[in-house]
């Protein structure tokens, strides 16, 4: 797999099935974009398919803020 990590996320909207984030490398874009090309004509023809990126990988870190008194925020 061309892809180091998941993050399922909840549909946008009533009418989207899955929203997934998905960690690939850069020099592993194209592979990723065929491979989701391959699988596509696998599905009903009522399914979409929407690629968007690459973004940053903001799904895949957490941030913990550490308050004046010790306590943590995330």
């Amino acid at each position: 797999s061309v892809c180091i990590d998941l993050c399922r996320n909840p549909p946008r909207t009533t009418g989207e099935l899955l929203n997934l984030a998905c960690l690939v490398r850069r020099t592993d874009q194209q592979a990723f974009e065929d491979a989701l090309a391959a699988a596509a004509p696998g599905f009903d023809d009522d399914m979409t398919f929407d690629l968007s990126g690459p973004w940053a990988p903001h799904h895949f870190c957490s941030i913990q803020f550490v308050q004046g008194d010790g306590d943590v925020r995330d």
